[in-house]
C-alpha cells in the first residue's frame, strides 16, 4: 500500500503552540534573492487545508494551506512588482510572485460577494512562530 502525501506540514502531524499577544507577521514568496514581503498584521481564522485546482501548493503536495484575515491587515512590504494575479476571470484574485509562483493572497473584489472583505493567505510562508503553528511554523492560528 502506498502513503498519500497531503502536505509536508500535515504528513508528519501536528503541534500546536499559541501566544495569544501573537497579532500577524510576515509572508515571503520563495525567492532566494529579492522576496515578495506581505505583512498579516492581525490573527487568520478558518485555517483549512484546499485542494481545489486554483491554489498554489508546495512541490509534492496534494492541497495547499489556507487561512482567511480581514483585507485590512494585508499588505505588501517588499517587492510589490513581483506581484501578479494568476487569474483575472476568478472570482478569488490569486496574488502570486512573477517568478517563484508562490501565491501570497487572495483578494474577492466583488463588494457583493459573501466573502469579500477577507483575504486569502498562505501562512505556510511565514517562519514567525506566537499563533497556533502547524509543526512549530507559520501563522497557523485559530
Amino acid at each position: 500500500m502506498s502513503k498519500i502525501f497531503l502536505h509536508p506540514r500535515l504528513d508528519n502531524g501536528y503541534s500546536y503552540e499559541e501566544d495569544p499577544s501573537f497579532s500577524g507577521g510576515t509572508l515571503k514568496c520563495l525567492c532566494e534573492n529579492n522576496p515578495v514581503e506581505v505583512a498579516v498584521e492581525a490573527q487568520t481564522m478558518h485555517n483549512h487545508a484546499c485542494g481545489c485546482s486554483k491554489c498554489w501548493k508546495p512541490e509534492g503536495a496534494i492541497f495547499s494551506l489556507v487561512a482567511v484575515v480581514g483585507r485590512e491587515n494585508v499588505k505588501v512590504l517588499k517587492n510589490e512588482d513581483k506581484l501578479q494575479i494568476v487569474d483575472e476571470s476568478s472570482i478569488i484574485q490569486r496574488y502570486a510572485c512573477k517568478d517563484c509562483g508562490a501565491h501570497l493572497f487572495g483578494r474577492i473584489e466583488n463588494k457583493d460577494h459573501a466573502f469579500y472583505g477577507l483575504d486569502f493567505v498562505h501562512t505556510e510562508l511565514s517562519d514567525e512562530k506566537g499563533g497556533q503553528h502547524l509543526n512549530s511554523q507559520g501563522l497557523f492560528l485559530q
